[in-house]
């Protein structure tokens, strides 16, 4: 025999993947795909509630603009909570059930010269809850130029 016949034939082993590698790359995969898109659906999440939540603030800055600009005796009538009617209010129209409540209060000890404004504003959130938020600022009185 020659050398060449002495030789064992070798079995040439199939180029590819095996089932289980394929099986075990696909879960892999999915599992990655799968945490990407839960990422992005809770980022969209928290952007449209920011969204809100900064619309909404802006309508209360707007509200508290307004009421900064009422005459002293105005805000005197005004003291304790009122409903502010916010129907025509162009800020508000696109947020969902808003409501916006204002408090005037003579600050103590300078009754006749500061008082406190509060605007709360309350909306419901695309899930459905109700929201709130506050504002507070100063309003002083003017002296009279002798």
């Amino acid at each position: 025999m020659n050398a060449t016949q002495r030789q064992k034939p070798r079995r040439r082993r199939k180029a590819g993947f095996s089932l289980i590698e394929v099986t075990l790359a696909v879960v892999v995969a999915g599992l990655g795909f799968g945490g990407v898109l839960g990422t992005s659906f809770q980022l969209s999440r928290l952007v449209r509630l920011s969204r809100e939540e900064t619309r909404s603030i802006e309508a209360a800055q707007h509200v508290m603009e307004a009421v900064k600009t009422y005459s002293w005796v105005r805000l005197g009538l005004m003291q304790g909570s009122s409903e502010f009617d916010i129907s025509d209010n162009a800020a508000f129209s696109d947020i969902p059930n808003a409501a916006c409540t204002v408090t005037v209060v003579p600050v103590a000890g300078e009754v006749n010269r500061l008082r406190r404004i509060t605007v709360f504003v309350t909306w419901e959130s695309a899930n459905g809850t109700m929201i709130s938020r506050q504002l507070k600022s100063f309003v002083a009185r003017k002296r009279r130029l002798k």
